[in-house]
This record gives structure tokens, sequence and C-alpha cells, in this order.
């Protein structure tokens, strides 16, 4: 109890002291903005007026050059901005920018003498300076999620583009092991399994337990994403691989929107090379359509932007075990050790025996040619996906700001897992759905305060039911896997409220920034593991122990295998929760200085609802591959 208090305490005190602050949301869904006015001279201009207009929703913020020259705009949504700046005496000076995701960008101007005023438009954001940038970063941008091909509209395979950054699907080692229901992000930073990433869309979190990446947004509904692979601030606590910052589309005062459609049909692919379906071609047929529309509620004010898009797919496992009928058959090195002995008189016999206890029939092993012979093939399934996600943004007054986004996605997958030496008996279907909603308001308490506040529900529910109910599971190394997946069915339950605030103060040439978080994670997983229980089989059997067990010979029968099995079904429920703190200081242009805090904690209670005591399978396997 006292070790508990003193917890709660440095919970309360750790978050009193961060202001009750965000957690690196500042360069993780915004951009910043900040240079020096001078004259022609290079002699910096303090007093003068500096305007930034989002031009796609009219809203205008000012601020004044200090004693230095200096001017900053933090918290800004990325898109497209008009900036000006103004001084008596001098002209006016304006350019137009586009700013991205966790940009900090550093415009200056240089204003003449007279009343005439001088514009500047930079059309994208590769232009612009970013002298305070610590970390190693790529940035997605809209034209080029537009325009590069992509398979399935997946947008997070645009990361793979990056510097750095790998399919981590294609890793395998002994630091993860790897189960259906307990999936990762897929994004490699560096060689790490894919667990230790942070993906956010709009500064919240989009990750399940196991460090995967929640279906949150289409990529319809995608404006850009920064991917950080290197030397982030502790704004970015909580990773330890890398970082990926997505923003979403919003509305403007013009109307605008989208439509789609991507199909592919069977009768414009060629036939799969392991398709050997005597009917002809397997079908396959995917279906993507979908669509946007977004613009203003009130003009200046009220903006709204909704994305609807479908997947639908029909396709087919290729499973061809028996692409080879030799593996019925004794090896070749065998045959010619059994050839040898043939000719042996007094090896004969022994020749004749090892011969039938290395060749499989149909009749002397009915069940196993049966179990490869079901197990090949052309197998048709079916998958399909639907999300939605909207978006309302609302300008309260020139200092306050906010938006309400709200996502479902609703998904099933047959078949996964299954294909080339993996039975469709070992395939699996998923079964899931996700939904959530994220509030965040902007608020600018005079020229140098400024405070962001994330609210954020979501809910995962995600069920793995394998396509044999009943199992056992049969592995045959290097041959072909059979049955059940040990490890499932397995069905979670997630739900994650989280909490997100950072307060940015402007000291003359210094910008002081404080961060912190509060995630409370709700989560509760049912697997059955062990239930049908597991068949595993070497590659290969040495000769002298199909000798000593064959009952040709004397010895015991070898081809009947009786198992045994201990399941059990374990419901696990509990919570995690962290909070974090972080402080980034701009001391001046050229210097930064970051650090944070992060302390998590969690339980799971683990309760047995079923124990199978050990015994023997009612249906015993004649396996003799």
């Amino acid at each position: 109890m006292r070790h508990t208090t003193k917890m709660i305490a440095m919970v309360i005190g750790m978050i009193i002291a961060c202001s009750f602050t965000a957690f690196a949301q500042a360069s993780g869904s915004t951009a910043e903005l900040r240079g020096i006015v001078s004259d022609s001279t290079g002699a910096v201009i303090p007093g003068a007026k500096i305007t930034l207009t989002d031009t796609s929703k009219g809203l205008s913020r000012t601020a004044i050059t200090d004693s230095e020259g200096n001017y900053t705009f933090v918290n800004l949504i990325p898109g497209a901005y008009e900036l000006k700046a103004e001084a008596k005496g001098f002209t006016s000076n304006s350019a137009k920018i586009e700013l991205t995701v966790g940009q900090q960008a550093n415009i200056p101007f240089a204003l003449a003498t007279g009343g005439l005023e001088v514009k500047v438009d930079i059309v994208a954001g590769s232009e612009i300076v970013e002298t305070s940038r610590t970390e190693q970063s790529s940035t997605i941008d809209q034209k080029q999620i537009t325009s590069l091909p992509i398979n399935r509209r997946n947008f997070l395979d645009y990361a793979l583009l990056t510097p750095g950054v790998t399919d981590s699907d294609n890793i395998a080692d002994s630091s993860d092991f790897r189960v259906a229901q307990t999936p990762q992000s897929g994004l490699s930073f560096g060689g790490n399994n894919g667990r230790g990433n942070m993906v956010q869309v709009d500064g919240a979190e989009t990750l399940n337990s196991s460090g995967g990446v929640q279906a949150t947004i289409s990529q319809e509904g995608v404006q850009e994403f920064q991917v950080v692979r290197n030397s982030f601030s502790a704004e970015m606590g909580g990773a330890s691989g890398g970082v990926v910052n997505i923003v979403s589309k919003s509305g403007s005062n013009s109307i605008h929107g989208s439509a789609f459609g991507l199909f592919r049909d069977k009768i414009f692919d060629a036939r799969n090379a392991f398709d050997f379906n005597p009917g002809g071609q397997a079908p396959f047929n995917r279906q993507q359509y979908g669509g946007s529309i977004g613009g203003p509620i009130k003009k200046d004010k009220t903006f709204f932007f909704l994305v609807g898009e479908r997947f639908s797919q029909e396709r087919s496992s290729f499973v061809n075990l028996l692409s080879d009928p030799a593996i019925f058959q004794p090896s070749a090195s065998q045959n010619s050790l059994l050839n040898y002995l043939a000719t042996v008189p007094s090896f004969a016999p022994l020749a004749t025996g090892a011969r039938a206890a290395l060749t499989t029939t149909a009749t002397a092993y009915p069940r196993t040619v049966k179990l490869f012979t079901d197990a090949s093939g052309s197998f048709p399934f079916s998958e399909y996906q639907t999300q939605f996600t909207g978006r309302l943004d609302h300008n309260f007054s020139d200092k306050s700001t906010g938006y309400l986004r709200f996502n479902i996605t609703d998904g099933v997958f047959e078949n996964q897992a299954a294909g080339a030496l993996t039975a469709v008996s070992r395939g699996r279907k998923v079964d899931s759905f996700v939904g959530g909603v994220v509030a965040s308001h902007n608020y600018q308490f005079g020229p140098t305060a400024f405070n962001e506040l994330k609210l954020q529900y979501s809910y995962n529910r995600v069920g793995f039911i394998p396509n044999d109910k009943n199992g056992p599971e049969f592995n045959i190394e290097g041959y072909g896997n059979f049955g059940r997946d040990i490890f499932l069915p397995s069905q979670t339950f997630e739900r994650h409220y989280d909490v997100y605030d950072n307060f940015t103060y402007i000291l003359g040439s210094h910008t002081i920034k404080f961060g912190g978080s509060l995630f409370f994670h709700d989560v509760s997983t049912t697997s059955e593991t062990f239930f049908g229980g597991r068949f595993n089989f070497g590659a290969a059997i040495p000769l002298g122990n199909v000798i000593a067990l064959n009952p040709a010979f004397g010895g015991p029968r070898a081809d009947s295998v009786d198992a045994v099995s201990d399941g059990q079904s374990v419901a696990a429920s509990g919570s995690e929760h962290a909070d974090q703190c972080a402080a980034v200081i701009q001391l001046r242009p050229a210097d930064r200085l970051s650090a944070g805090l992060r302390r998590c904690g969690g339980g799971f209670m683990d309760q047995p609802l079923h124990d199978v005591h050990p015994g023997r399978l009612e249906d015993q396997q004649s396996l003799h591959p």
C-alpha cells in the first residue's frame, strides 16, 4: 500500500511538474515556423508584425518580432500558408509556403525601405531551411501517396522507400517469437523486429498491445506522413525503434473530394505458376473503391471531411504437397544402399523389409496418403475490409482551434498463412473491428504561450479462428504442415484511454517546451493453446532406427503414433498504463536541449478456464512420410 501511494504521488508530481503537458505532439502532428526579420543592411528589425494565414481555412495568427528580430509560430497544422512581414518605414514582404508534418522551418525576411510590397512563393517544403532539426527523417507527401503505385493501398508500405527502413515481416530470429495473435508493425528500423516503433495518427498512438498497427485510417484519408529513423527528441518518447507520424486530411473553405476504383480480375492476370487446377485458372478478383468529400459548414469557421473505402477480394491458396510423388518412395541414396544389400544373399531379406518400410502406399498407409492428397490443390477464399473516417474542424477564435476525428474499420480475412507447404487446415481466419475517436484543442494564451490538448479513445477487437477446429497439429519437416495451430483460437479486446498535452512558451529568443502523456490500456485476451496437441516429425529417420523398429525384423510398429496432449485455455485480462513528460528548450536558433522521462506499469491476471489432463488422443494417426 505504501509503495502504491508513493507511485501515485510520483505520477501526480510528474504531471504537475510538466504542467500536465504533452508527449511528442509539437513535432509529432504539427509544424513550427520561425525566422529573423532584418533590413537590407542585415540589421534586425524589432517590433515587426508577422501575419501567418492558413490559405485553406482562412485562419490568421500574428506575432511581433522581439528585440533581436525573431518571430516564432508553433503548433501549426501541416498545410499551405501565406506569411507576411510588415514594419513601419519598410516595404511589406510576403511568402507562400507549404509546411509538412514535424517540420521546423526557418524563413528569414529582409525588408527594404519604401512602400512597395514584395511577394515570394515557396511552392514546396523542401526549399525551407530547418536549422533546428536534429532527427533523421523523411516525409511522404500527398503527391507521392497519390502517384506512386502500390499493392492493396497500404500506405505504410511507402515507408519502405525511405533510408534504413525494411520489411520486418521478412525478419525472423531468436529475438522475436511470432504467433498469429501478436502482430508487429511490419516496419524494421535499423534491423529491429518491428515491435519497438511508434505509429501516430494526428499525434495519437495507433498501436495494439503487441506493437502491431491498428487499421485507423485508409490511404484516401492521409494527407502526408513523416518517417523518423533516428535521433528524435524526447517529444518522441515511447519508441525504441522508429516513429511514423501520420496526418489526416481535413476540410477547407472550398468543396473538394475524390473518387477511385481499382479492379483486378483473373482474365487480366497470367496464370499462377503453382496453379495446377485441372479445371482451369483458379479464381481471382479484387475490388477496391471509395472516395472522399470535404468542405465548409461555415466559411472560415467550421469544416468537415469524410472518407469511405472498401476492399473486397476472392483469391486462392495454392498448396502443392504432392508435386513430387517421390516423397512416398525411398530417397536416391537409400535406393543405392538397398540395391546393394539386395545383391548380398545374407542381406537380401533385410533390403526387402527396409524397402517396404520406406515405401508409402495408399493400401498400406491410407491415412498418410489421404492427408497429403486432401491438402494439395487450389483452395478459394474471400477477404473484405470496410473503412470509414470523419473529421470535423472548428475555429473558435483566432486563438482557439480544435477538431474531432472518428474512425471505424471492419474486416474479415480468410485462409491466412496457407500456401506452399502449409495446408489450408493450418490456415486461419482473422476477424477484426477497430473504432476510435480523437478530440484535439489548440489554445494561444498570449503572444508567447501555447497549449495543445488531445484526448483519445479507441477500441480494438480481433479474433484468430483456425480452419481446423479440432486438430491436432502435424509438422513434417520439409514435407508439410497440417492441422490446427496449437496457439489458436484466440480472441483479444483492447480499450485505450489516452491523454496528451504540450505547452510551449517563447521567452525572447528562447523556446521552452514541456510535454507529458497518460495512457491507460485495458486488454483482455483468451487463447486456447495446445488443446489439439502437436506431432513433430524430423526431416529424416536414420536407417538403423527403421530397421530396429520395423515389425518385419521383430521390432515394434512405428507407423502408429500416439500423442499426449496437455491443453489449457487462458483468459488474460489486465491493464497497462504509461506516463511520461518531455522538455525541449530552444536556447537560440543554433542550440537545442531535449530531455525526457518515462514510466510504465501494468498488471495482467491469468485465469485458467479449462485444464485438459494428459491422456491418449482417441484418433490415432498412422503417418509414414
